[in-house]
């Protein structure tokens, strides 16, 4: 960004500097400095030499060095209640804080054409005791946006409140989201507004996405920690690499359990897995802890699945017919406390409805796989893996499976 310095200080219109910037600009938000909106990040015709960086005004020193994960420290907390302690001797708020301010998506949605936008240093969340089930960064609806970078930020949600997405990758290209922290993402059972919440998703709508790079950050979701596809989508996302990440689910989400923690109305958040690849091509997913995961929510807590979905509704009937989930590695990974592993599966949506198969699920690659408690106690199967073919033609094939060591329960099957 060799262009100018715009400083947005407290008090200050952000949505006028977003305005005004040109490629190359830097806008600086005052560090410690909350600013409420729903903030359009305009089209611009920028390039790889110019891009347009919103950041907080504190130093790159007062950051941790590019690389290295940022945590809820950097905003002055020290620790999360029933969350993996990070390093934090001197708690300081040294970022700067979006929320959202209504019912809709943000703090952060691209305008259509949006394109070289790198975050670094903010702290993006909603409101406690607010309607809605934001994302809080997505694109506006139908639309595309390039080149995005997300950098050492926190995104979150709050402790009872509905949040829905972190970053929804969907119409996106050329993103990265590293170094970060997402926590509290999570949707209630039975009385919520929404059904499944992730930190990062893409993977659905009407155009080409990725290639991705998804890379050390803290991903703490009820539904998924990553979900590609699930909804309608006339293409797949292709080119993700997926590692060094922190999967993650407090255990005070799980009913029954002392502390319990979960809606407004008493009922627990749906929890389902850590990575889900309904609609994607070409994925790699190595080096990434996935640690706790339960089931009772129509799933069976397994960490991974891999299962392309042509998903289908009651209105719309078959919605993804060109979904596929091809050429897929797992390796390096290490899951432990959980219902179960991973499962391999091509089936049907629809659920007596009239589902039909998706267009391809083939060539996976798991090896050198670390699974250390698995167990039915999680309110699951206790399997390390489980391999399902529901498609009468074009059957599941072209899978290895090796190097694994596993620990399930004695009478929970291999």
């Amino acid at each position: 960004a060799p262009g100018s310095v715009i400083s947005v200080n407290a008090g200050g219109n952000l949505q006028t500097a977003l305005n005004s910037a040109q490629c190359g600009s830097t806008i600086e938000l005052q560090a410690g400095t909350t600013f409420n909106g729903d903030f359009k990040f305009p089209a611009n015709n920028c390039d790889n030499n110019h891009w347009i960086v919103i950041r907080t005004s504190a130093p790159d020193t007062s950051l941790p060095a590019e690389g290295q994960r940022l945590t809820p420290c950097y905003a002055g907390v020290a620790s999360l209640p029933g969350r993996p302690q990070y390093p934090c001797s001197n708690p300081k708020n040294v970022l700067a804080k979006l929320v959202v301010s209504g019912v809709m998506d943000g703090p952060v949605v691209f305008e259509s054409g949006a394109n070289h936008y790198r975050l670094v240093g903010l702290e993006l969340t909603r409101p406690v005791g607010a309607k809605g089930d934001p994302a809080l960064i997505s694109v506006d609806r139908g639309g595309t946006a390039n080149h995005i970078v997300l950098d050492r930020s926190w995104l979150h949600g709050t402790t009872q409140d509905e949040t829905r997405d972190g970053f929804d990758l969907s119409g996106t290209n050329y993103v990265a989201v590293v170094d970060s922290y997402f926590s509290d993402f999570h949707c209630t059972a039975r009385s919520g507004a929404c059904t499944e919440a992730h930190a990062v998703s893409g993977g659905t709508g009407n155009y080409q996405d990725g290639p991705y790079e998804i890379a050390d950050n803290f991903l703490e979701a009820s539904s998924q920690g990553i979900l590609f596809g699930g909804a309608e989508a006339t293409t797949t996302p292709t080119d993700i690499t997926i590692h060094f990440n922190h999967f993650f689910k407090p255990w005070q989400w799980m009913k029954g359990n002392s502390p319990f923690q979960g809606g407004y109305s008493g009922d627990p958040f749906v929890v389902k897995n850590h990575l889900e690849l309904k609609n994607a091509i070409r994925v790699l997913a190595e080096n990434n802890l996935m640690e706790d995961d339960w089931g009772g929510f129509g799933e069976m807590g397994y960490a991974i699945l891999v299962t392309p979905r042509n998903q289908h509704t009651k209105k719309q009937g078959d919605v993804c017919p060109i979904c596929e989930v091809t050429d897929v590695t797992i390796r390096y990974t290490h899951i432990f406390h959980a219902a179960g592993g991973i499962v391999l599966s091509t089936s049907i949506s629809g659920n007596g409805e009239g589902g039909a198969p998706a267009q391809a699920g083939t060539r996976w690659s798991i090896h050198d796989v670390v699974m250390d408690d698995i167990s039915q106690k999680y309110v699951g199967e206790g399997h390390l893996f489980l391999v399902v073919n529901g498609w009468s033609a074009n059957p599941v094939n072209t899978v290895t499976i090796n190097h694994i060591t596993g620990f399930p329960d004695a009478d929970g099957g291999g």
